[in-house]
């Protein structure tokens, strides 16, 4: 049995800004290379008589997808922007589809939104429109049909699925980011003390960690799963390899869910393996807004790694890292909430049994409306906007000043 090559041509063309010249050079891929095999067609539905324009030559940088990088060097000029069910609330990005146009086909990848598209309307990349239209100048065609797919590896490299950890992700804050996959994302969630928690698309098209969980200590281990149509695919977790990719070791598409052998990239990070024959944790009660006393250290005490309120002092924590301790203050008059294990407006926080803090903290923030008194402890007007603060520990006196159109409230 033998399969014809077929050969797509499109000219050479430089796009000039701010004197950079970037050339897109001839291209010439399989017919086996460029479309996926038979029955591989997903139900994400197309158009028969839609739309095309071109958005832009070159790579879409970020973009609402926040895709930083086209993952082949193909994917950097056969990419679109959608908009409508195409774009279906973010979870359209990565996806391929398959366009044809009087008699002639492309697939692209799925990187960004239209705002002002309908369904059935792509804007594409320059070489992608090119190729499609057969080298006909920018404008807008009509009567394209489309097809949601199965990404060919010319689209994602023949990678695995990979999961990007956000830079600045932490136990409190993590972000994860599907790429290279072949069908499309439907959602993920986190595994958590034995129990599995959708998480909602917070950024882009990043998931955050649900709220009330902390990825230390006991939650240390976890595991992430990238749900799709047909096939789900798992990946244990040991850390958060902020600002790299984490390899799951397969895909999501419904005919190559096995995945492929192709090296991944320097910067990504093998997940740690499970400890051998772990040992299962006992049922825990669904977490509350703060944590178990015994997890708030004494000062200089660091036997677990994380970050802890500082029994000492309201507006401070403690950050312990390989049994060393680091005191931190949230300043700005702000209190640490256990609650939200962040710095927080003192109104907001309940110190419990931590003191309040020294200093001149003798009023509490209410948003953007002004400033008021937290008690007897030293608030006078002065003006329309401005009070004085008479600190009741030093006796200095301090004048502060309200947001432009609020005035400060003495009552």
């Amino acid at each position: 049995m033998w399969l014809k090559e077929i050969f797509f041509v499109f000219p050479v063309f430089v796009l000039y800004c701010s004197g950079v010249s970037i050339n897109f050079k001839h291209l010439s891929t399989s017919h086996n290379d460029i479309f996926p095999r038979a029955n591989c067609w997903v139900s994400k539905p197309g158009t028969q008589n839609g739309e095309a324009t071109l958005f832009q030559e070159g790579w879409a940088y970020g973009g609402a997808c926040g895709f930083k990088n086209a993952n082949t060097k193909h994917a950097e000029g056969y990419f679109v922007a959608v908009g409508g069910k195409d774009w279906n609330n973010g979870y359209g990005c990565g996806a391929c589809v398959e366009l044809t146009y009087e008699g002639r086909s492309v697939i692209v990848n799925a990187v960004d939104r239209c705002g002002g598209c309908s369904d059935g309307w792509f804007d594409m990349g320059g070489p992608a429109w090119y190729d499609l239209t057969n080298n006909a100048p920018p404008g807008h065609i009509h009567g394209v049909q489309s097809k949601w797919i199965e990404c060919p590896d010319t689209l994602t490299g023949g990678k695995n699925l990979h999961i990007f950890v956000k830079g600045g992700s932490h136990p409190w804050d993590a972000r994860f980011q599907p790429h290279y996959h072949e069908a499309p994302v439907t959602g993920m969630s986190i595994r958590i003390g034995g129990k599995w928690i959708p998480m909602e698309k917070c950024e882009n098209f990043m998931f955050c960690k649900p709220g009330g969980y902390i990825l230390n200590g006991a939650n240390s281990n976890y595991a992430l799963r990238v749900h799709s149509e047909h096939v789900n695919v798992d990946v244990e977790m040991g850390s958060i390899p902020e600002g790299q990719y984490v390899d799951t070791g397969k895909n999501n598409g419904p005919c190559k869910s096995g995945g492929s052998a192709a090296p991944p990239p320097d910067n990504v990070a093998k997940p740690n393996p499970p400890p051998p024959a772990p040992v299962q944790p006992a049922p825990t009660p669904a977490p509350t807004s703060a944590p178990p006393p015994t997890q708030v250290p004494a000062a200089g005490n660091c036997a677990v790694d994380g970050l802890f309120p500082d029994p000492d002092d309201c507006s401070g924590f403690i950050k312990c890292a390989q049994g060393t301790t680091y005191k931190k203050t949230c300043g700005n008059v702000l209190y640490f909430d256990i609650a939200v294990y962040n710095c927080n407006w003192p109104a907001s926080t309940n110190c419990g049994s931590r003191p309040l803090p020294r200093g001149n903290r003798g009023f509490v923030s209410n948003g953007n409306r002004g400033f008021i008194s937290n008690g007897n402890r030293g608030l006078f007007g002065q003006g329309n906007r401005v009070f004085v603060s008479a600190n009741p520990v030093v006796g200095n006196r301090v004048n502060w000043y309200c947001p432009w159109g609020n005035c400060y409230n003495s009552q």
